[in-house]
């Protein structure tokens, strides 16, 4: 072997491993599909938390004795102030759940097409073969993970789906705050709070999914048997 071969196969490898790094930061941030926030909104969690302790029912209930009026101020901020923080923290999970599909999507593409870059610009065959693997292995990889990745195919309707869900919900608090606390106590709205949360969850989104679909097969079960009926008389 030459003394000054091992050199520039070293230098190569360095540059692509340089560049496909480049490549994945620029991607990261380009896919993700969010631009910068001019200010973080979990900044305003520290400042709601006199509302997400368990003191807000007995503060409520001692309320009772300045009046209807008075107890339906605190409870609308109580409602408030927890569905803002679900809000922020549902923002940041929809967020990771798209970058975190796009981060393993093109970070395995740049690895394998660094990789079979350093192969076509290396002379020696028993390298290349050795990066030919490699760069297999990564594609191999992220077909695997793009399989095993269960909302690769189905994030955008999922995350669809618990738009809808929240906003369903949001629809009966509202509704409800609009009412007396006669009518619609702290109590029963902490209950629609919970499930305004439990609705921009995936098990939640999987599950309206399932009795969406159940409903419309049995609808059309239902039409198909009539229709067949009639083609029989």
């Amino acid at each position: 072997m030459k003394p000054n071969s091992k050199p520039p196969f070293l230098c190569l490898m360095v540059a692509i491993c340089c560049i496909s790094t480049l490549l994945i930061n620029t991607a990261c941030q380009s896919v993700s599909g969010y631009p910068t926030a001019p200010i973080s909104a979990k900044s305003e969690i520290p400042v709601l938390k006199q509302y997400l302790t368990s003191d807000v029912i007995a503060n409520y209930i001692a309320l009772s004795g300045s009046g209807a009026d008075a107890q339906r101020a605190y409870r609308d901020e109580v409602v408030d102030a927890r569905m803002r923080v679900i809000d922020i923290n549902f923002d940041n999970f929809r967020e990771q759940l798209n970058i975190g599909y796009n981060v393993t999507e093109v970070g395995a593409d740049v690895a394998a097409l660094g990789l079979g870059a350093a192969g076509t610009l290396t002379g020696a065959a028993g390298t290349k073969a050795i990066l030919a693997a490699i760069a297999t292995g990564v594609a191999g990889t992220r077909t695997s993970i793009d399989k095993n990745l269960y909302y690769q195919k189905t994030i955008t309707a999922l995350i669809s789906q618990m738009e809808a869900g929240r906003k369903a919900v949001k629809v009966r608090v509202e509704t409800g705050l609009g009412n007396p606390v006669s009518e619609y106590s702290l109590i029963t709205a902490l209950s629609d709070v919970d499930d305004y949360y439990d609705a921009g969850s995936i098990p939640s989104a999987v599950n309206s999914i399932t009795l969406t679909s159940g409903s419309s097969q049995a609808v059309s079960d239902t039409q198909i048997s009539a229709a067949m009926e009639r083609r029989a008389q």
